[in-house]
């Protein structure tokens, strides 16, 4: 098992950007183990501009990591997108339980290719432009060990970067049921960014109701 801390730089991404094609030393994890109950159905196969929400974060997503995995409450329930998916360990316990499966996934694979930090996403996120996970990524450095964008009233805690270190803390936090992203955001050293100039009002969905005012928004008219 690999574990983190021994190449952790202060300047990690001197030599990544899309501009020169090559792919950011991050591994993406979609988070996917919801149960949709407001929207009704599982969002993550809901169309989007004619393709399902998961496919098109991990298609953002893969532009700019080197892998990119789900997160669900099954083993390859996303098999028939090609997306290799993995399960929470922690079944029923939200947006952390996915964290803590995609930390020990990444932990699992002898290999410091993909570095000491992964990107969390959701899986109905609506955009995910390789820019912004470029600008998370410029964020990453000692002692931080989250990097997230923040809107006037929380964090955007399913589009940031996790550091490897964490995962002790994110089991013990499960295990006392302190289940809240947020508040394990504010314990932890973070960098909060700004939200860049082009995210949309519509980020994801919750509801149909959204997912339709979003097309409406694209579709002006």
């Amino acid at each position: 098992m690999w574990l983190p801390g021994a190449g952790h730089r202060n300047n990690l991404n001197a030599a990544y950007n899309t501009g020169n094609n090559q792919l950011l030393p991050i591994n993406a994890y979609i988070a996917a183990g919801g149960q949709s109950r407001r929207f009704g159905e599982d969002k993550a196969r809901v169309l989007y501009k004619g393709e399902p929400l998961i496919r098109r974060v991990a298609d953002n997503a893969s532009a700019v990591c080197r892998s990119v995995c789900v997160v669900a409450d099954k083993v390859d329930k996303y098999k028939d997108l090609n997306l290799r998916t993995i399960a929470d360990n922690f079944p029923g316990l939200g947006p952390l339980a996915g964290l803590e499966a995609a930390l020990t996934d990444h932990c699992s694979q002898a290999n410091t290719a993909s570095g000491e930090w992964i990107l969390l996403l959701a899986c109905d996120l609506l955009i995910v432009r390789p820019s912004w996970i470029e600008m998370l990524f410029n964020a990453a450095s000692n002692p931080v060990q989250i990097v997230v964008f923040r809107n006037e009233k929380r964090y955007e805690s399913l589009v940031g970067l996790y550091h490897v270190k964490l995962l002790k803390t994110v089991r013990e936090r499960l295990r006392n049921n302190e289940l809240s992203l947020q508040d394990l955001i504010n314990n932890c050293e973070n960098s909060a960014l700004p939200l860049p100039a082009d995210w949309p009002v519509y980020s994801q969905v919750n509801t149909k109701e959204e997912l339709k005012k979003a097309l409406q928004q694209d579709n002006p008219g």
